[in-house]
């Protein structure tokens, strides 16, 4: 690799974004300018859409900025299978919060 910023080298291969990253993403302020200069195809499962709708914090409703997102085409939403669903259950069940948590203190 001949950049400072190996990651820009990289191939360019679809993102698959979970509630959290999305969730910060729209936090910038600039969530659509990051997406267009991504310039590789962005995916979203349904899963985490229907999370992000929800906020966790009071007050805050990120639903239609991520509707433009979707809406614009920069966010597809997919649908995941069945065994996905089951790998990513398993992935997220509670029985792992003591080994997997999402930054909170447990």
């Amino acid at each position: 690799m001949n950049s400072r910023f190996p990651s820009i080298e990289l191939p360019k291969v679809p993102l698959v974004l979970d509630a959290s990253v999305v969730i910060n993403l729209l936090g910038t302020g600039i969530a659509e300018s990051v997406l267009r200069n991504l310039s590789v195809p962005v995916f979203m499962a349904d899963d985490a859409y229907r999370e992000v709708r929800r906020h966790p914090i009071p007050g805050e409703d990120l639903s239609i900025a991520l509707g433009n997102l979707t809406s614009a085409g920069l966010i597809e939403l997919i649908t995941m299978s069945t065994a996905a669903r089951t790998i990513f259950h398993e992935l997220t069940a509670d029985d792992l919060a003591p080994i997997i948590h999402d930054g909170h203190r447990i």
